[in-house]
């Protein structure tokens, strides 16, 4: 269902369908491309995410030295599932990754095949024809900060260490559609 979303392309309401035309025959028509000036539907998708903890915890159970002679071929593996060898390390050691807020943005124009073609056959194309030719993705993280913390015997935290202290930053990018009709 979201694929279908995300793919579906609404019909204009206030005409009827083209006639199908040669794609590489397009007629520029200065009442069209005044009203692409005005107002070119967008689909805009934005996930936000807020107040994130990521725990990433070291090693629950100390097995390297029961391990080791056993892949060495130096000890039986028949006596080495015994519940003795699963005692749980405390206080587990684990790097505790906070985010006060992630924001992903999507936007792309919803009649990218016709727009491009409109606007790849222009002489001199405006700058806001031209940024809806391209679909662009935003992704900002604020307060971003990793630590490190250990779980103790009663299954709580202590406060983390900061081994990255808070940052934010933002990434940005953007894919030309249709790039063959360029």
């Amino acid at each position: 269902m979201i694929v279908c979303a995300l793919e579906h392309e609404y019909e204009s309401y206030s005409r009827l369908k083209p006639d199908l035309k040669n794609e590489n025959e397009t007629i520029l028509n200065l009442e069209e491309v005044a009203s692409l000036e005005e107002y070119i539907p967008t689909r805009h998708t934005s996930i936000t995410l807020l107040k994130c903890t990521c725990t990433i915890f070291m090693a629950e159970f100390n097995l390297l030295d029961h391990l080791l002679p056993v892949i060495m071929g130096e000890k039986n593996s028949s006596n080495f599932m015994n519940t003795t060898n699963f005692q749980s390390l405390r206080p587990l050691p684990s790097i505790q990754i906070l985010v006060d807020k992630i924001s992903l943005e999507h936007s792309v124009p919803m009649y990218a095949e016709h727009l491009v073609h409109v606007v790849s056959s222009l002489t001199q194309p405006s700058d806001n024809l031209l940024h809806y030719c391209y679909s662009h993705c935003y992704l900002k993280i604020f307060g971003f900060q990793a630590g490190l913390t250990s779980l103790d015997c009663r299954g709580s935290y202590c406060l983390p260490v900061p081994i990255i202290p808070s940052f934010s930053t933002a990434l940005y990018g953007k894919l030309l559609k249709l790039p063959t009709c360029w």
